[in-house]
């Protein structure tokens, strides 16, 4: 998921992009992920072809590899991950979880939900809560991109960003 939050240049208004997520609780399937990210020996290893053989045992999929693979850096003379797999393990129902209050709070600005055609993660049923939090929200699918719309579908989703930064300015 990335989120955007963008000061518009003209005025003191904020816009908000959300990419291919619901204002909704989820379920999670990241359970070999972790696996595989905490089984990578990084005291062992000496570059990323080793860590990718290490994530292969877990995980088939080749660019979720690639993918995950974007997150260990060099750190001296060790191999370490830029995330805290450790936090995201422990905070993970967190992470996934949206608290939907009472409150009537919602977000006054502009907003742009892009979402993949392939993607489970946003659901017609979802369009009516998107809706009653983020009332300025446009919706935009990305025809052919999964979950990783930015990655799937790079030039369609600088496309739809574009468009939507576009229509805020004036």
């Amino acid at each position: 998921m990335i989120n955007i939050a963008i000061r518009h240049w003209a005025g003191s208004s904020l816009a908000l992009v959300v990419v291919d997520i619901a204002p909704v609780p989820y379920g999670h399937g990241f359970g070999d992920i972790f696996q595989a990210l905490q089984a990578v020996d990084l005291d062992g290893i000496n570059g990323r072809t080793e860590a990718e053989s290490s994530l292969a045992v877990y995980l088939d999929d080749r660019e979720l590899r690639q993918y995950l693979l974007q997150n260990l850096v060099r750190n001296g003379d060790s191999w370490v991950w830029r995330i805290n797999l450790d936090v995201l393990i422990k905070e993970l129902d967190a992470v996934v979880d949206f608290p939907l209050t009472s409150t009537g709070q919602v977000y006054p600005g502009p907003t742009l939900f892009t979402y993949g055609t392939e993607s489970d993660y946003v659901q017609a049923s979802h369009q009516p809560t998107i809706h009653s939090l983020f009332p300025y929200a446009r919706m935009r699918a990305i025809s052919g991109a999964g979950h990783w719309v930015y990655s799937d579908q790079p030039a369609a989703f600088m496309a739809a960003l574009k468009a939507f930064l576009a229509a805020i300015a004036n």
